[in-house]
């Protein structure tokens, strides 16, 4: 009887374990099956990014950051395709700008690299 008792515990604790596992696992998928943002500072981003020789130039000025999810980025690059196309996994927008001028990036961190870069001049693009 001890036994059976000791079995029906340990085939709960299990399923419990499991069923854990599984909605914690739900929660970092989007319903579209997309990975939501990851959880780098925007401090870390800008400061990834400024290693790259093609920033520096841009690098003193104030930068924002924008996470931009593989739906906003299809959604984007019907708008601005030179910009946003042949994009196909989620990137960080990063702009460094002063007045009208600067730098937009589109940086992917999970391999390090600047994907596109453009240089802004006196255009604003929202």
């Amino acid at each position: 009887m001890l036994n059976k008792k000791l079995v029906i515990i340990v085939i709960i604790a299990i399923m419990l374990i499991s069923i854990f596992t599984f909605i914690s696992l739900f929660n970092f998928i989007q319903p579209t099956g997309r990975f939501v943002q990851p959880t780098i500072s925007n401090d870390e981003i800008i400061n990834k990014i400024k290693i790259f020789p093609e920033v520096s130039e841009y690098s003193t000025m104030p930068a924002t950051v924008n996470f931009i999810s593989l739906d906003e980025l299809n959604s984007l690059a019907k708008k601005y395709p030179v910009i946003y196309g042949n994009v196909s996994k989620a990137v960080y927008e990063v702009r460094f700008s002063s007045g009208n001028s600067g730098l937009l990036v589109l940086y992917d961190s999970d391999s390090n690299k600047i994907l596109k870069q453009f240089e802004i001049v006196g255009v604003s693009i929202v």
